[in-house]
């Protein structure tokens, strides 16, 4: 006998914030990125007086979008020295004091300078701050607000007893962002993505780029339309000679980033998550003497789909290595029996990339489930890692599955692996007990402009909503974007993930109430 739909929403709510969050927090180390908009005031407004200021509970979302127009004028990088130069800029606290105690909010003023030491005068720059206190391993996401004069305000929460240091960087200049996107709109792609030809009775193979727009540079001559074999979603690569489209069987990525000239490569590669400056704040107990800021009492059993959608800053932070949710109380035992027990009859389902499959592994780990051949050979090959897996347990009770999304997808199998959101989902039947987990980010981020990922996302959203009406009980979990720290990485991530966390939110805001959203 199924377990019925409360208990099944308390260990789900539980399964994704405790184990999915822990794990990426864990293996992404603590750096954070954060979302925000700024009502208009000016740092010196009066209305922004800091003093005393309280938890902001809920961020407006920022429309990131509404700059790309002007990101868009950036086509060449010009003269560096106008660029922000984080040696340059400096950073203060507003409301400074001698010690802090729990629950307090640190606003942190930051002004960009150019390498000439000339103040920035333009928004665009995206920056990131966060608070960190290794000896503790504890570490809290903040949020940041552009001015769009050049200047930022920043936002961090004491919450643990200590001396922690406020860390505030550039995550990706405005420059970066508006070359990224010029690059994509003539290429369709930032990244070499391969297409793999061979048939039968024919030595050999022949490889083609392909792109997710027709008329990419990279295309020298006729092209194959691979938009209906990628349900229905834009992908395309160039025919080779002596070969037909249906000939098209295997995918595979290219680490080069596509050419860029040597200025930009290096500026790009150079110019991400540069430290601005980092301080050291005392923080003490509050009058209620806590050490730390503690998960509210409210059961995440009981915490609604809409409010995963608020911006509350942060959802949580990192406290001796353990999770501490600042939305919710995690009070399901976190053992496999309670977990067993509650997930009989249940089929739960991971799409995205390696971080879901890094979910998937853990759950078949932590639940004792069993791979399905011939799913097994393949879990420790490298170049096969995105094969479709299934595990379940001995009686076939509790089931999982872990698929990759369709392309644009940075790695190396066989075209047929590849799976939609929207196709995998149209083949669940009518109520049916499913926890489903989405995530887009990554591997997009290296191949789509803001529009087209737009199209995926809308693909995904149509067939979730079909499900929800003949499987209500199917809770669907969206997993946001997180941070990425590539060291020298040719993506603007921090840009890139705001414009997702923004396209996500507006696409899913007719099922707010349904779905559920895990801000990373």
């Amino acid at each position: 006998m199924s377990q019925p739909p409360t208990t099944k929403l308390k260990v789900f709510v539980a399964l994704i914030i405790s184990v999915l969050v822990l794990v990426t927090l864990r293996s992404l180390g603590f750096i954070d990125l954060h979302l925000s908009t700024y009502s208009g005031q000016m740092p010196n407004d009066a209305r922004h007086n800091t003093t005393g200021y309280q938890r902001l509970d809920i961020v407006k979302k920022e429309d990131i979008l509404q700059k790309e127009p002007e990101y868009r004028k950036i086509t060449t990088l010009g003269n560096l020295k106008t660029v922000a130069n984080p040696k340059n800029s400096y950073i203060e606290i507003r409301n400074k004091k001698t010690q802090y105690h729990i629950g307090d909010t640190i606003e942190i003023y930051v002004q960009l300078r150019d390498s000439r030491n000339k103040s920035i005068t333009k928004g665009g720059d995206v920056l990131r701050i966060w608070i960190i206190e290794e000896s503790l391993n504890a570490s809290a996401a903040g949020h940041v607000i552009d001015l769009n004069n050049g200047s930022f305000l920043g936002f961090v929460e004491a919450l643990w007893v200590g001396s922690p240091n406020i860390k505030v960087a550039i995550g990706c200049t405005k420059e970066h962002v508006g070359l990224y996107l010029n690059f994509l709109e003539k290429h369709g792609t930032f990244f070499y993505v391969i297409g793999i030809f061979q048939k039968e009775g024919h030595p050999g193979k022949k490889e083609t780029q392909c792109a997710s727009i027709p008329n990419s540079q990279f295309f020298k001559g006729p092209i194959c339309n691979f938009t209906e074999d990628n349900f229905n979603m834009s992908f395309y690569c160039e025919k080779p000679v002596e070969y037909e489209c249906k000939d098209w069987t295997i995918f595979r990525d290219d680490s080069e980033q596509p050419p860029l000239d040597r200025k930009t490569a290096s500026f790009f590669s150079s110019s991400v998550y540069k430290i601005i400056k980092e301080v050291t704040v005392n923080v003490t107990e509050d009058f209620v003497r806590r050490r730390k800021v503690l998960s509210p009492v409210k059961s995440c059993s009981d915490f609604p789909a809409a409010e995963t959608w608020n911006r509350n800053v942060p959802v949580g932070y990192m406290y001796e290595n353990k999770w501490i949710s600042l939305q919710c109380s995690i009070d399901f035992p976190r053992t496999t029996q309670a977990y067993t027990k509650c997930l009989t009859k249940t089929t739960l389902i991971s799409i995205g990339d390696s971080t879901s499959r890094i979910f998937f592994v853990n759950m078949m780990n932590f639940l004792s489930l069993k791979l399905e051949p011939p799913e097994e050979k393949y879990m420790n090959v490298v170049k096969a890692w995105q094969t479709p897996m299934n595990a379940s347990s001995p009686d076939g009770e509790i089931s999982i599955e872990w698929m990759p999304h369709e392309h644009p997808f940075a790695s190396a199998g066989f075209r047929r692996n590849l799976c939609s959101v929207s196709e995998r989902l149209s083949k669940i039947g009518s109520n049916r007990n499913v926890i489903i987990l989405i995530h887009y980010y990554l591997h997009p981020a290296r191949y789509l402009s803001p529009e087209l990922y737009r199209h995926h996302v809308k693909n995904a959203v149509v067939a979730i909503k079909s499900l929800l009406q003949r499987s209500p009980n199917a809770k669907i979990v969206i997993k946001g974007p997180h941070s990425t720290t590539y060291p020298h990485s040719h993506v603007p991530y921090d840009f890139v993930a705001k414009f997702m966390e923004q396209v996500i939110y507006e696409e899913f805001k007719d099922i707010h109430n349904s779905v559920y959203y895990v801000d990373y």
